[in-house]
């Protein structure tokens, strides 16, 4: 599968790897503290319209704040 990729670069093999094992056609790969430092990476099937899903990014971003959110409440 081809990808178009974005980010630092930093991680791109780990990035490579999800998108095979999981088959997936977005991956978002956010690392912090890793030994390449803080950096994302993300990829997009080459079936897709990169502008589209970049555009729905920040709207997924906040979606799992929000439940992340929501399940740290929960834990108290």
């Amino acid at each position: 599968m081809t990808a178009a990729q974005l980010g630092g670069g930093k991680y791109d093999a780990e990035l490579g790897e999800v998108m095979g094992s999981a088959r997936a056609k977005v991956v978002l790969l956010v690392v912090l503290g890793g030994d390449r430092g803080d950096g994302f990476a993300m990829a997009v099937d080459e079936t897709l319209r990169v502008g589209v899903v970049i555009a729905e990014v920040p709207s997924i971003l906040r979606a799992i704040a929000d439940s992340i959110e929501e399940q740290r409440k929960g834990a108290n």
